[in-house]
């Protein structure tokens, strides 16, 4: 191997770095000549899963020379296995009393503390509760500010040379992300954001500089404040859109038509914001509805208003070309059965992943003369 041209050795490699990061580890292991051959790109692909690995890897760029952080492909999740998932521990299935003299409670071990325990007894665990349940609020917060400064100080670091993103944190970490100077990110080319960022966050709007190379954005929460004006100013050259998660937002199909220009928006309510228009250059529009809501809530609102989206997205799939509407799932499931990754690693191997139609629902035929599309939908059950 160490015949083979040094140069001929880190184009291998960097074919072989398309993964979470284990292979550029491990090649740092086999010998000296492919630890140093494989510095330029061992870096290339990272996954970071929670606190310890996001903190870890900010200092890691801190001590690499600017040269070698070479990071083409970045996800970072605040989902790990540690209690930054959890911030107050085990203190999530303790019931407080509403006061002190109330019913029976757990204390923090988990053992029974009742009226035979002692008026006073029952106060003082109440006590012990309530500055544990404190201390590991306050220890969350404190971790979430580190973690929000280590994203932030990663992005910097690697901005020149990362072309596909994916950031899945939370409105705790986010809220602490904060900088004066927008970050340019002149490769970056596909973003998938789970919490809005830097979509969602107003006075996170200049946080990222506009990313003219930007060409394909999931994003897979839509609450957010001015949502296609957001996205026109992140990307003003995008082609590809997907939207992921949507259950309640019965707004949403009407304005996306106004948003790709189908029509014009209807005068309504004068504290309603028109609707801005998406960029010319998109070609199309991916919509992945959230699982139906479950039975009840307030007079049924939550099912009239996921019924009122889906009417919405199946008659724009009648209209529009560039509107890909895919199947939702049929139930909830827990986010610890979902590989969040996935698509991710599938796309940094040259995969489709999120962008795949193979759960997209067809196109009817057209409506006969004389009856709306939506009456067409209605009446076929579409």
């Amino acid at each position: 191997m160490d015949k083979v041209p040094p140069e001929i050795c880190t184009k291998i490699y960097s074919h072989a770095c398309v993964d979470s990061g284990y292979t550029g580890r491990s090649l740092s292991l086999v010998s000296k000549f492919v630890n140093e051959t494989s510095q330029p790109v061992k870096l290339q692909s990272i996954y970071l899963r929670g606190y310890d690995q996001t903190k870890a890897f900010a200092s890691l760029l801190e001590r690499t020379p600017p040269h070698l952080r070479f990071v083409r492909y970045l996800l970072i999740s605040r989902r790990s296995a540690g209690p930054f998932d959890n911030p107050t521990g085990d203190l999530q299935f303790v019931q407080l009393p509403a006061d002190d003299s109330g019913t029976d409670f757990m204390n923090h071990t988990g053992t029974p503390v009742g009226p035979e325990m002692g008026q006073d007894t029952r106060r003082a665990a109440a006590e012990r509760l309530r500055i544990l349940a404190a201390t590991a609020a306050a220890d969350a917060n404190d971790r979430a500010k580190q973690m929000g400064s280590a994203v932030l100080d990663i992005l910097t670091n690697v901005a020149e040379s990362l072309e596909i993103l994916e950031v899945a944190l939370s409105g705790r970490i986010v809220s602490n992300i904060n900088t004066t100077h927008p970050i340019s990110f002149p490769r970056l080319k596909e973003l998938t954001t789970h919490d809005g960022f830097p979509l969602g966050w107003k006075k996170h709007s200049t946080i990222f500089a506009p990313c003219h190379r930007l060409r394909r954005l999931h994003i897979a929460q839509c609450h957010t404040n001015d949502l296609f004006g957001g996205i026109g100013r992140l990307a003003p050259f995008l082609t590809h859109l997907r939207f992921s998660g949507l259950q309640q937002e019965s707004w949403f199909g009407a304005d996306l038509e106004v948003a790709l220009g189908i029509h014009e928006e209807t005068p309504g309510h004068s504290w309603r914001k028109p609707v801005p228009k998406l960029p010319s250059t998109v070609e199309t529009v991916f919509v992945k509805p959230a699982e139906p809501p479950p039975r009840g809530g307030w007079c049924g609102t939550p099912a009239v208003s996921y019924g009122t989206l889906l009417r919405h997205l199946r008659s724009l799939n009648e209209k529009d070309d560039r509107f890909v509407l895919l199947r939702a799932p049929e139930e909830w499931m827990p986010s610890q059965n979902i590989d969040e990754g996935a698509d991710w690693l599938d796309r940094i191997a040259g995969g489709e992943g999120c962008w795949t139609m193979k759960n997209m629902i067809p196109r009817t035929k057209v409506a006969p003369k004389g009856m709306s599309m939506e009456a067409f939908i209605v009446e076929n059950g579409l």
